[in-house]
């Protein structure tokens, strides 16, 4: 059968593996169709997947599968013997690199220090099998993107240039020359688990969200689409300021070359891919592709599970979703934002009839909007509020008393109560 053929075969079982044990039969059946050979050959097959990657037909739910640093069940099932990373420590002039920080589909990130300033930054260096003309191609790009994106949501890249490291000892040592480039080194936890780490409310999750959208957007302006967003490959600050990494597969959807669109094959994780991505459809990969990805993301963050699937539909479960932790789930306030926030999402993930979200920016200010509407409004912000309504601008002197007034009476009253007065 075709190269084609086998291709599809195996993007659906990559899809299947996504999927709650359960309903892997039915998904396989549905996606096939009437194609009886794909059913065959899926069916077949899918039991060597899962023996290989170590899972099972009971048990695994659709987030557990994906094994560490890869993006594509291909590459976690990739045989080690075919990866010769870098073992540190070694030099990278003029820094030292003292171990990895993770590794990707592209390239492994290692952790290097500079010893005349005692800095860290982040080194990303090229797979030793992925030394073609294409991947170089792809890996240059990620270092071009990046340095276009001047924007606190993403990380600074500080240079690049190819990199000489000595491999073995004695007459047979040979010397290994790969690309590299050097980032600013971010310490910081992935979204999801900084947002359970740190106990923050539905409201501040969907204030961090709102970043990431914001950042998305900066580059969805400069025509780039990142195609692989995922908790993972963002990571949050210990001053709460979400960095996006990876580019390694942004494609430039203005500037698309004929090496872009030549490619037969859409890199992703699938557990965030977007319809597109899942159906191999180069063409028709756009910013859209990065707010399908932002909405499943967002429905993790805010309810710690991602979208379930239902006769083939993404099902969005908001049933626990409150905005603040002093709001019962059956109040009437939390019911409206689980309903505005429902749709939101519902748009983001292509659920609704009416119009789409072109890029993330759209996403992130309704995003923003919703949380200013139902963010709980602080003592100091009742009295603005009420100071704004009761007076006009140009009465200053008199809604300064007022304030005094009022923080004074607040005062009383504290005092009253400590003491048992009323």
């Amino acid at each position: 059968m075709s190269t084609e053929f086998h291709e599809q075969v195996r993007t659906l079982i990559e899809a299947a593996l996504q999927q709650p044990p359960e309903q892997r039969t039915a998904f396989i059946t549905r996606a096939a169709g009437d194609d009886v050979s794909m059913l065959r050959e899926v069916r077949s097959l899918l039991p060597h997947y899962l023996e290989v990657a170590g899972l099972s037909d009971a048990g695994v739910s659709r987030p557990q599968w994906r094994l560490p640093g890869t993006t594509t069940f291909s590459q976690a099932v990739t045989p080690r013997r075919y990866e010769q990373d870098w073992q540190p420590p070694f030099s990278i002039a003029p820094y030292t690199v003292v171990d990895v920080l993770g590794r990707g589909g592209m390239g492994v990130v290692y952790r290097g220090i500079e010893p005349l300033r005692g800095r860290y930054v982040a080194i990303k260096v090229l797979r030793q099998r992925l030394l073609g003309r294409d991947d170089r191609y792809r890996f240059k790009r990620e270092e071009e993107v990046l340095r276009q994106l001047k924007h606190p949501g993403f990380v600074r890249v500080l240079h690049g240039g190819v990199a000489r490291v000595m491999i073995g000892r004695g007459p047979g040592a040979i010397v290994d020359r790969r690309p590299y480039f050097v980032m600013e080194y971010v310490e910081g936890r992935p979204l999801v688990a900084y947002a359970d780490e740190q106990k923050l409310t539905v409201i501040a999750r969907l204030a961090l969200l709102v970043q990431v959208c914001e950042a998305v957007e900066y580059a969805h302006a400069r025509g780039v689409i990142h195609c692989d967003l995922k908790p993972d490959n963002i990571l949050v600050t210990a001053d709460g300021v979400p960095k996006v990494l990876d580019f390694g597969i942004a494609r430039l959807f203005e500037l698309a070359g004929p090496t872009v669109e030549a490619d037969r094959s859409v890199a992703a994780t699938f557990s965030y891919a977007s319809p597109e991505q899942l159906r191999q459809r180069v063409s028709q990969l756009s910013p859209r592709t990065d707010v399908y990805s932002l909405g499943l993301i967002g429905a993790e963050l805010l309810t710690g599970r991602l979208p379930g699937f239902e006769d083939g539909r993404i099902r969005l479960n908001l049933s626990d979703v409150v905005p603040y932790d002093r709001c019962a789930p059956d109040n009437t306030m939390a019911r409206q934002f689980r309903y505005a926030l429902e749709v939101i999402l519902a748009t983001a993930l292509r659920k609704t009839s009416g119009e789409q979200y072109a890029t993330a920016g759209p996403l992130g200010a309704d995003l923003a909007q919703l949380r200013e509407v139902f963010a709980p409004v602080s003592l100091w912000e009742s009295v603005r509020r009420w100071l704004t309504r009761t007076h006009t601008p140009d009465d200053a002197d008199n809604v300064r008393q007022r304030l005094l007034t009022v923080v004074l009476h607040r005062r009383i009253g504290h005092a009253m109560e400590r003491n048992g007065w009323r």
